[in-house]
């Protein structure tokens, strides 16, 4: 069995940006008439693009995805369409945030093609493994845990704030009534002013017309009531002879 060519190299560095970030870089240095393809997918017929697998881990998390020196753009003969790749040298770089106060190593896995204008390579996966030191710092708030000294120290703080937030709600509530007051007394005066001020109503029944309220109909009827009374009582009376 002949050995499988390496065209690729790689060489693995971090690089401190805060105290609790890092910059995860992938260095790969490639041998003439080779070429290394970019993290983009070109298609689905097309060659392999390089990934990085990392291994979970609660003491650290990635920040954002992956990126990539600028590759070059052109079009494959070979896969008949437009590919990027590197020649010569390709640096990925990875940030991550650490979550611990402790020194720890973060590894997986990572694949990729090469080619040449004749020929293309599929090496397997290969791991890699970054060492990196965290700080207090990075460190998550931790939940407070309340035991039984605490809660009865509390207690009398506790109560004296209660105190004084009821104090000021019912100094609030009896400010408020008060003003509640005022505008009803305020009120009621201009009511009474109001009906004191009315004239009266010229528009009273006396005697002459038909009472207010009736209909039409009884209204007509009243009316020829009454001039029938004003006829009976203008006709002269018989006088009847005696005797």
């Amino acid at each position: 069995m002949f050995a499988q060519e390496t065209p690729v190299h790689w060489k693995f560095n971090s690089k401190k940006i805060t105290e609790c970030e890092y910059d995860l870089q992938f260095n790969a240095s490639i041998d003439d008439t080779w070429h290394l393809y970019s993290l983009n997918k070109a298609g689905d017929d097309g060659p392999n693009n390089t990934v990085f697998k990392f291994t979970k881990s609660s003491d650290y998390e990635l920040v954002g995805k992956a990126t990539q020196t600028t590759p070059i753009k052109e079009f494959d003969k070979m896969f008949e369409m437009n590919v990027e790749y590197y020649k010569h040298s390709a640096t990925f770089t990875q940030r991550v945030k650490l979550k611990t106060d402790k020194k720890i190593n973060i590894t997986g896995k990572y694949e990729f093609q090469a080619c040449t204008e004749e020929k293309c390579i599929f090496p397997p996966s290969d791991e890699f493994s970054f060492s990196v030191q965290g700080s207090e710092k990075c460190k998550p708030l931790e939940t407070l845990v309340v035991t039984k000294t605490s809660v009865t120290e509390n207690i009398p703080i506790m109560n004296d704030t209660l105190s004084k937030s009821d104090s000021l709600a019912k100094s609030k509530m009896n400010l408020i009534q008060k003003k509640d007051e005022k505008i009803r007394e305020v009120i009621k005066v201009e009511k009474s002013t109001n009906r004191s001020c009315r004239r009266p109503s010229s528009r009273r029944h006396t005697g002459r017309g038909p009472p207010r309220g009736l209909g039409r109909r009884r209204q007509g009827r009243h009316r020829h009531r009454r001039s029938r009374l004003t006829l009976r009582s203008h006709r002269p009376r018989r006088v009847v002879p005696v005797g």
